[in-house]
């Protein structure tokens, strides 16, 4: 797992390890990334139905067709959570040295809560791409003046209340999750477990739960970017009419390609976590 780690935890190190990170598992992303996308457009088909609407809609190249939407989406979340994961907690140690130390678990919320608006600030115009891509199939060209000509720059950031939800609640338990996992492992016993087989318990605890309570959210957020009709009403009322056309089991579309997906990440993203968060690390620096 090295290759994907900084050995030390400067910007540019976490910039092109997350970079590299990314690049690396788009091939494997992004095919699941569609198949989410269009899961939650048809939330009351089953799996083999959605991957035939895609072969069915677009082609045998149905998984590739978004991949120059989804690439900067892709890095650019990378990139900015773990920056913002990092400099964040990195300020709260600094600023608040008696209320928030590496290992406490509210540092880690906090990082989580900060990491959320700076994700959601700097990834929701390009999820709103994403989105757009699956459900009307028409160029990029179409969807820029769709968004800065017809409904204005503020149409980049549908969903963001929602979006903010979700990300803080997948960000806070992430850390929290990860961490204190592996410290229970430690003492109960810390030799006989393998590193490994805890990072992977840890995985299947985070998956399990961001599945569980992140995934509705989620579907509630692609719902507003994609119906028009859902755009100019409350929260509230988006929820009850998602749940008259697709019951509560559409909120679900999706599961197992986001559980697939936030395994693979949480495992490779949890050794960062571990540097990060480690007490006797000296935390980021700001120049190499």
């Amino acid at each position: 797992m090295s290759c994907f780690m900084p050995t030390e935890h400067t910007t540019s190190n976490l910039v092109i390890s997350a970079a590299a990170r990314s690049s690396c598992l788009f091939l494997i992303d992004h095919p699941l990334d569609v198949l989410k996308f269009t899961w939650q457009k048809f939330p009351n088909h089953t799996g083999a139905q959605v991957i035939g609407k895609i072969v069915q809609e677009r082609g045998l190249f149905g998984f590739s067709d978004t991949m120059l939407a989804n690439f900067p989406r892709r890095i650019g979340k990378e990139i900015a959570r773990w920056l913002g994961i990092a400099y964040t907690h990195e300020q709260l140690i600094g600023t608040f040295p008696e209320t928030f130390t590496r290992e406490a678990v509210k540092t880690k919320i906090a990082t989580g809560i900060s990491t959320a608006a700076l994700d959601c600030f700097i990834i929701l115009p390009l999820e709103q791409l994403m989105a757009y891509r699956v459900k009307e199939q028409k160029g990029y060209s179409a969807f820029f003046q769709k968004r800065f000509v017809q409904d204005g720059i503020p149409s980049l950031y549908r969903g963001l209340s929602v979006n903010l939800l979700r990300q803080t609640l997948m960000w806070s338990s992430l850390m929290t999750i990860n961490c204190e996992s592996k410290r229970v492992f430690d003492l109960i016993d810390k030799e006989r477990l393998h590193p490994f087989l805890r990072q992977e318990v840890a995985s299947v605890l985070f998956s399990t739960a961001y599945v569980t309570f992140g995934l509705p959210i989620d579907f509630i957020k692609t719902r507003i970017q994609m119906d028009t009709d859902l755009q100019k009403i409350k929260v509230s009322s988006v929820v009850r009419t998602l749940v008259q056309r697709h019951k509560f089991s559409g909120f679900y579309a999706g599961a197992l390609p986001v559980f697939t997906q936030t395994m693979i990440q949480m495992t490779l993203g949890g050794y960062i976590l571990d540097e990060i968060f480690d007490p006797q690390k000296p935390g980021v620096k700001n120049t190499d």
